[in-house]
């Protein structure tokens, strides 16, 4: 069952979406509440999954990184095998950057960064 939200949980997805490295104290602050019942919210939303993991983006031009290529994949048979198969193999490469099972003439569109042409020797 999917969880409940309410303006104040929204509120703070929000906020941590924007900078997940905010302080609980800030945090309260920008959504107007006590630090206390703000910890507990964000504490429940962590709970029921809806708060997964805190990431960090790095920017793929400072790393060498600054191409960002979408390939669309189709194949061979679209069998459950088949897709768990190319997924495990997908999530084995950390170039890429997301994978989508797509519906029509495409079964995946990837989307991977890369190094320009010239800096790949």
């Amino acid at each position: 069952m999917p969880y409940t939200f309410d303006g104040t949980d929204r509120r703070i997805l929000e906020v941590i979406q924007e900078d997940a490295r905010i302080s609980n104290t800030e945090l309260a602050d920008r959504i107007g509440l006590s630090p206390s019942p703000c910890w507990r919210r964000v504490r429940t939303l962590e709970d029921n999954g809806v708060i997964e993991r805190y990431v960090t983006l790095v920017n793929a031009k400072a790393v060498g990184l600054p191409i960002t290529v979408f390939a669309t994949v189709t194949l061979e048979k679209q069998v459950e095998s088949a897709l768990e198969s190319f997924e495990k193999a997908v999530t084995e490469r950390p170039e890429v950057m997301e994978c989508n099972l797509m519906t029509g003439e495409f079964d995946y569109c990837l989307l991977y960064t890369s190094p320009s042409p010239r800096d790949r020797g």
